[in-house]
C-alpha cells in the first residue's frame, strides 16, 4: 500500500470547479502546543462532492476575527492544497481530508481576507 503523503490535490483537481464554494463557517486556527491563534478555519460545503464539507486552514488569516455568523458568503482559495489521512485511534479507523490554503477571497458579500 502506498503512502498517503505521497497524495497530493489542487483545488481544479478536488473541487472538480473553479466556483466559488458557499462558506459555512470561520473560526480561529489554533496550534496545539501553544495554544496560540495561528490563522483561519474557514468550513466551507462542495456541491461537487455531493455537499460534503471541508475545513481549510489559512495560517497568518485573521479572518475569523471579522467573520459574522449567519452571514451568506462564498470563496475562492489561493493555493488550495488537499491531502488524504487514516489513523487507528482506539481500534477504529479514522480517515479524512486536510486541507490547506495561502488566502481565502470572499467573492460575495464580503472582503478580501488574507
Amino acid at each position: 500500500m502506498n503512502n498517503l503523503n505521497h497524495f497530493c490535490f489542487n483545488a481544479t483537481e478536488f473541487l472538480r470547479s473553479d466556483a466559488p464554494l458557499p462558506v459555512t463557517g470561520i473560526r480561529p486556527l489554533i496550534d496545539r502546543t501553544t495554544k496560540a491563534t495561528t490563522g483561519s478555519v474557514f468550513t466551507v460545503v462542495i456541491p461537487s462532492r455531493n455537499f460534503a464539507q471541508l475545513s481549510i486552514k489559512i495560517p497568518g488569516s485573521n479572518a475569523h476575527e471579522t467573520y459574522q455568523p449567519g452571514t451568506s458568503i462564498q470563496a475562492t482559495f489561493k493555493g488550495l492544497l488537499v491531502r488524504p489521512y487514516a489513523m487507528v485511534q482506539n481500534g477504529q479507523l479514522l480517515a479524512g481530508w486536510s486541507a490547506t490554503a495561502d488566502s481565502a477571497e470572499v467573492v460575495k458579500g464580503g472582503e478580501l481576507f488574507l
